[in-house]
């Protein structure tokens, strides 16, 4: 990006240099190996989930042009996720973790994931007029699946009203 000012009245806006494009380059890959360990995220629905550690080796460095020749496939979603057994075992080897720790980590994420759907489930839906209907998220949204193609908006206001007033 360039700029120049034209003369040298300076209260004037900078002219920009349309010619000059913007352009980032990369020219190596630095690979690193990271520790494992036990986590603690709720999205992992069976079993106990994997944390990145903080602490790195260095692995390697190569250009990027010789990573995409040499790299092997994308791998997909499914073959990305770790198997929960291998978890386990991966924890227990080469993280010195307890049973009893990975058990512990396992229950702390399923009560985490009941309290989440109890919470979704029990949230309050803001409508544009100002009021609150208070109904679970939950049968909200099968209501809405339902009816909404054989309601006209107007008769979803006056449901809406009665249902906030009563």
């Amino acid at each position: 990006f360039r700029s120049s000012t034209i003369g040298n009245d300076h209260n004037k806006k900078p002219q920009v240099d349309k010619t000059s494009k913007k352009r980032v380059q990369f020219s190596n890959l630095e690979i690193r190996e990271y520790t494992v360990g036990l986590g603690d995220n709720p999205a992992c629905t069976n079993g106990p989930a994997l944390t990145l550690g903080w602490r790195f080796e260095q692995s390697s460095s190569i250009s990027i042009v010789q990573y995409e020749e040499s790299r092997p496939p994308r791998r997909n979603k499914n073959e990305i996720r770790i198997p929960c057994r291998i978890r386990e075992d991966r924890l227990l080897e080469e993280c010195g973790c307890s049973m009893k720790d990975i058990v512990s980590a396992t229950m702390e994420n399923k009560r985490i994931q009941k309290q989440r759907r109890k919470s979704m489930n029990n949230s309050l839906i803001f409508l544009p007029m100002g009021n609150i209907l208070v109904l679970p998220v939950k049968n909200v949204t099968e209501k809405v699946g339902r009816k909404f193609s054989s309601i006209s908006s107007s008769n979803i206001n006056n449901c809406i009203r009665r249902r906030t007033v009563s």
